[in-house]
């Protein structure tokens, strides 16, 4: 059954729609289960933190340049770390089965393979403002799908207005100063 979780402060649509830019700098670090993890608090130009707001990057640090997620996150239903739009690259699953519900009808039931986004607007419930549930169930493919790592933050950086997203999230694969996996 798909439920669904009330905007918070009905602020997401406007959170999601306005440049933001990264407040306070970090780097790649262990989780103990072999990924990677980068949170990122974010500004949207106030220049102080919007509280909740985070871009996340997840990576597995075993498999360079495959199953990597990024994504934008606000506090929803009373979670920290709610997903409101999410780019999964080279994903080792190899495809996602979108539901029958919410906005985007052509993706309705369809299958995407390989990397794919799970676009806001697709999962957004304008005229109940909540976001379906069950981890934004509704993604398009990329196309075309970025060739390196640099191109999917360029791509992640235009589609979640995050100004400069590339400074401050080096490659997590790289050795020395280019990447933090071996620093």
């Amino acid at each position: 059954m798909l439920w669904f979780y009330p905007c918070m402060s009905g602020e997401t649509p406007t959170v999601f729609e306005v440049e933001k830019s990264v407040a306070i700098p970090q780097r790649w670090s262990a989780t103990g289960d072999g990924c990677l993890q980068i949170v990122l608090s974010l500004e949207t130009g106030e220049g102080m933190p919007r509280e909740g707001l985070a871009f996340r990057g997840k990576a597995r640090a075993d498999l360079p340049n495959a199953n990597v997620l990024l994504q934008l996150e606000y506090p929803q239903d009373g979670r920290t770390d709610r997903a409101i739009d999410r780019i999964e690259w080279r994903p080792i699953q190899g495809y996602h089965k979108n539901v029958p519900k919410g906005p985007c009808g052509h993706l309705h039931k369809t299958f995407v393979y390989g990397s794919h986004r799970h676009l806001f607007s697709c999962n957004w419930l304008t005229d109940q403002r909540r976001l379906l549930t069950n981890n934004l169930p509704i993604a398009e493919a990329l196309s075309p799908d970025p060739a390196t790592f640099s191109d999917l933050l360029a791509l992640t950086s235009k589609c979640f207005r995050i100004n400069g997203l590339a400074e401050y999230v080096p490659n997590p694969w790289a050795e020395g100063p280019e990447g933090d996996l071996f620093l």
